[in-house]
């Protein structure tokens, strides 16, 4: 959540555009997390299940004002 003055900001997932990706346990960038040749997906949430995650993962979120 985006939060400014104790407020969630863009709660309805609008205002922004959220680019989430993900690295395995070496820190290598999963180049197909978004599909065949497209490193991220979209959405302001992400869920993850742990069959997705061998050992250990790490995921970021990229922010952008549309």
């Amino acid at each position: 959540k985006r939060i400014r003055k104790g407020e969630e900001i863009d709660a309805a997932g609008t205002a922004y555009t959220y680019k989430w990706s993900k690295r395995d346990k070496n820190g290598v960038l999963d180049a197909n997390f978004g599909g065949t040749g497209n490193q991220y997906k979209p959405g302001k949430t992400l869920a993850v299940n742990a069959s997705e995650v061998s050992a250990k993962a790490t995921y970021k979120c990229e922010v952008e004002e549309k």
